[in-house]
């Protein structure tokens, strides 16, 4: 107890040098936060980006003989409320012509989906022009690449055309109601339609789906996810293809993008957090060191009577936790504020690029417990030493300097 007061009182006497500490450990244990909390939210953002758009499986039929129509029927029949979230019909094809009156594309695709997709595009994206309500007659959103491709802007029309597979080419024409920022890698050169155009086009039937679309209500739960997949639909897979993408990650391209670009950020970010550690240490061991040349009377007197270095740094110790656990708590509110404030800003709209390099069109903090305790662990090492080699530094001064307080 004497040396938490001993400390206590040594930090009140010098408040102003208090305070300065403080918000210095805060402002670079704000920085470690931000960093860390950078990382495990771009990481987030992209989980997000990827389940939004194919779901948490997706089911593939096997050819365009098969439809997707019973398995639908089947898992809305049997007692999964408490499991699945939603079942998102699709009944999309590829290799077809997108001609607008500035450009063409060809081996592109169309997509039709049921209005609760839509739904979710809605809040999983930024839309740049128009929206995504899509009534029966023909309108389409497309992603900011393929607009570029086709340069076209919201109002504008395109024609598509598709070669059936008795070798009839069908057109139809659709009007551009929305863009938005997606992934290119992901939704690729896509054109999405109400469910009804795509089948009309197709010239199938009403009830024809091809692809599957589900979401869990606890995607995170893999035991969930396991025994849907091995009770309920591997009866299916005569006429399907089952796929989880948390299970096939290094087959999405999206993915593989983005771990190159992780790697270079958690390479900067290393090099960022090693400056950051010496700047906190130097600081550190020079604000204590001009306190103890404050305090030589004191040091000298407590030597003088025996005092050992380590009781001596009792004190010191005190000092540092109690300057350390507010800087601390300090820090980690100033970068969730910041967190927050950037979290608002778009770079999608800078560069089509950012959504790889962040998992998607925003800047997201997302701050874990593993975070805090690693970023803390490693600000107490530094203080700790810093404070340590401080105090040994003074003590290596002549006995005749610390006596005269020099």
């Amino acid at each position: 107890m004497f040396y938490i007061l001993w400390a206590l009182k040594n930090l009140y006497r010098n408040k102003k040098r208090t305070i300065e500490i403080i918000l210095f450990i805060a402002i670079i244990s704000m920085m470690f936060f931000l960093n860390s909390a950078f990382l495990s939210g771009s990481q987030v953002q992209m989980k997000e980006t990827t389940r939004n758009f194919l779901g948490d499986i997706s089911l593939d039929a096997r050819s365009e003989d098969y439809s997707l129509s019973e398995i639908k029927k089947h898992l809305e029949s049997i007692k999964n409320n408490d499991v699945i979230e939603s079942i998102m019909a699709e009944y999309s094809f590829g290799n077809v012509s997108v001609i607008s009156d500035n450009s063409y594309l060809s081996n592109s695709h169309l997509k039709g989906y049921s209005s609760n997709y839509f739904n979710r595009l809605n809040k999983s994206v930024e839309w740049i022009e128009g929206n995504n309500i899509l009534s029966n007659s023909n309108q389409a959103i497309i992603e900011r690449s393929m607009a570029t491709n086709l340069s076209v802007s919201a109002g504008d029309k395109v024609t598509v055309e598709l070669k059936t597979r008795e070798g009839a080419i069908n057109t139809a024409i659709y009007e551009i109601i929305g863009i938005f920022i997606g992934n290119k890698y992901i939704h690729k050169n896509s054109l999405f339609v109400n469910i009804k155009n795509a089948r009309n086009l197709g010239m199938v039937k009403n009830d024809y789906i091809n692809h599957l679309k589900i979401f869990l209500k606890y995607p995170n739960n893999n035991l969930t996810l396991s025994n849907l997949v091995n009770n309920e639909l591997k009866k299916f897979s005569n006429i399907s293809n089952i796929n989880v993408w948390k299970w096939e990650q290094d087959s999405i391209q999206f993915f593989q993008i983005f771990k190159y670009s992780r790697i270079f950020f958690i390479v900067l970010i290393t090099l960022i957090s090693i400056v950051l550690l010496i700047v906190l240490f130097f600081g550190i061991q020079n604000i204590f060191y001009l306190s103890f040349i404050k305090r030589a009377n004191e040091i000298s007197v407590l030597s003088t009577f025996g005092m050992p270095f380590f009781k001596i740094y009792k004190t010191v110790l005190w000092e540092t936790i109690s300057l350390f656990l507010p800087g601390l708590l300090l820090g980690f509110l100033f970068s969730f504020v910041v967190g927050n404030l950037l979290s608002s800003i778009s770079l999608a709209q800078v560069s089509e690029e950012m959504v790889v390099v962040l998992g998607g069109p925003n800047l997201k903090f997302t701050f874990e417990l593993s975070d805090f305790l690693w970023v803390s662990f490693f600000i107490f090492i530094s203080e700790l030493y810093a404070s340590f080699h401080s105090l040994r530094k003074y003590f290596k001064l002549e006995i005749r300097e610390m006596k005269s307080g020099i």
